[in-house]
């Protein structure tokens, strides 16, 4: 999830790939304090709490020119 290398879009009836450059995540340990709606459903077992909940305060990153893949 948090390795993403590029955004893939539809423009039209192309697909285009817009890389990206980013460092690593600095990703802290943290506490699931609320559930809001289903953005965790299939992530969290039946009845219990998540295997591991991260933060990221935020990252940089810069993209690239779009380059068409179809």
């Amino acid at each position: 999830m948090t390795a993403r290398l590029g955004l893939h879009e539809q423009v039209g009836r192309r697909t285009v790939w817009i890389p990206n450059e980013r460092p690593p995540w600095p990703l802290q340990a943290a506490t699931l304090r609320e559930r809001c709606g289903d953005l965790v459903e299939g992530l969290v077992p039946a009845g219990g709490e998540p295997v591991s909940v991260r933060f990221s305060p935020g990252v940089r990153t810069v993209f690239g020119a779009p380059q068409v893949l179809r």
